[in-house]
């Protein structure tokens, strides 16, 4: 049943890594009438003070955080769903408990989002009362990389190649030492030691690739949390080597000839996006090490391995990483778009039998004080009118659609409105 004019919050914390997923899911909610409020995350939360009472979409955080965004969101009259953005791969089965599902929280969301079977199954057996609620999906952020979709990215990806050439993409997550507020110093946590070595493991072994490919374009992209000054600092003498961290990965995976990671959820999605992807895996620690990345990629566990690797992708224009050949492999239980459908599609057919109404139109504010940028720039620096109208536009394309009819009412600093004309 479409829904009239019930409000759907989609906050956003990192913007790299989840505005076209939520732009994605505010497309085809505002086709079924909903009003989508969309933008920065603390943009989105005041609003949702000021705003009618509608369906708030909790994208996961850390206990102390989700208590905080639950709490005041249930407490204003919200409806609460969630995905956590951070469900697909859990190291620690027993801290994910504890910290980013516990059961208290859970127990004021109305519909739990998983990305597959087994988010689903351990939220599920840990909390047999909250099963009802937990729902295999997927994620929209995932729904890009299929065959659909393409089209969003081959303008900018076909740009990147121009401008780059044949680039080899390394993609890092070392921010638990290489942090973005600078290297964190004379810690003995294990898994903190253990991220420090793979951190100057990966600055020889580029250093190492940019010697032995000189004409070879070597992207590095740090996590969003990374400090990028660093690999700046480390790799200034390597001149085919770049470091950027700004854009949307999936352009810079379709752009590129290979993917080279450790670890990385950018792994599995190149590995979706039919990439040669190759885990460098020098040393294994078994506990801090993230199996399913690296199950879905080539594995080289030295520099002559990864050479060899290189070698053979500059030489052949094929791919060993077909999704064919990923559903042999465990990704399908982890993430469910591998045997199905696409996730906002699931999504809104189940926000539909939310049984949430909003008030009139003549309830809400004329305006909102922009947000304080100086915390939150370095992870959304900006949400522009002409981004959300390209995106759309491109979704028009792709469904054969005239026209989206969205009217994009900018609110505040990165906050905007979307809803049907």
């Amino acid at each position: 049943m479409k829904k009239e004019n019930t409000v759907l919050y989609l906050p956003i914390e990192i913007k790299s890594r989840e505005l076209d997923a939520k732009l994605l899911l505010a497309y085809y909610a505002v086709k079924e009438n909903y009003r989508v409020i969309i933008g920065e995350h603390k943009a989105v939360e005041t609003a949702s003070h000021h705003f009618p009472k509608g369906i708030f979409f909790s994208k996961g955080y850390p206990e102390r955080i989700r208590k905080r965004m639950l709490t005041n969101a249930k407490r204003l009259g919200h409806t609460l769903v969630e995905l956590d953005e951070e469900g697909l791969i859990i190291p620690d089965k027993t801290a994910y408990l504890s910290d980013r599902m516990n059961k208290g929280m859970l127990r004021l969301v109305e519909q739990e989002y998983c990305w597959g079977e087994y988010q689903q199954n351990l939220i599920s057996t840990a909390y047999p009362g909250e099963k009802s609620k937990c729902y295999t999906v997927g994620n929209p952020r995932f729904d890009l990389l299929q065959e659909k979709f393409r089209g969003l990215y081959e303008e900018k990806a076909n740009s990147l190649r121009r401008k780059h050439g044949e680039f080899i993409l390394i993609n890092t997550r070392f921010s638990l030492y290489n942090h973005r507020r600078g290297k964190k110093k004379g810690t003995s946590n294990p898994s903190s030691l253990y991220i420090k070595k793979l951190y100057y493991s990966f600055i020889t072994l580029i250093r190492k690739i940019s010697e032995k490919y000189p004409s070879v374009p070597i992207i590095i992209r740090p996590h969003p949390t990374e400090n990028v000054q660093s690999y700046r600092s480390a790799l200034s003498n390597c001149e085919n080597v770049k470091i950027i961290q700004a854009g949307n990965v999936i352009h810079w995976i379709l752009a590129s000839r290979m993917v080279i990671h450790n670890g990385c959820t950018t792994g599995i999605e190149a590995a979706l996006l039919a990439k040669p992807v190759i885990s460098y895996m020098p040393f294994k620690s078994g506990k801090y090490d993230v199996d399913l990345p690296n199950e879905v990629s080539l594995i080289a566990s030295n520099e002559e391995d990864l050479f060899s690797f290189i070698d053979s992708y500059y030489g052949t224009q094929n791919s060993d990483h077909a999704t064919e050949r990923l559903r042999s492999t465990s990704l399908p239980d982890y993430y469910a778009g591998v045997k199905r459908g696409y996730a906002y599609k699931d999504i809104i057919h189940l926000l539909n039998k939310l049984k949430v109404k909003s008030p009139p139109l003549d309830q809400e504010p004329t305006s909102l004080k922009p947000e304080k940028k100086d915390k939150i720039k370095y992870r959304f620096p900006y949400l522009r009118r002409e981004e959300i109208d390209y995106f759309f536009s491109k979704l028009d394309e792709i469904e054969q659609s005239s026209s989206s009819n969205v009217t994009i009412r900018e609110l505040t600093a990165n906050l905007f409105e979307l809803r049907s004309d």
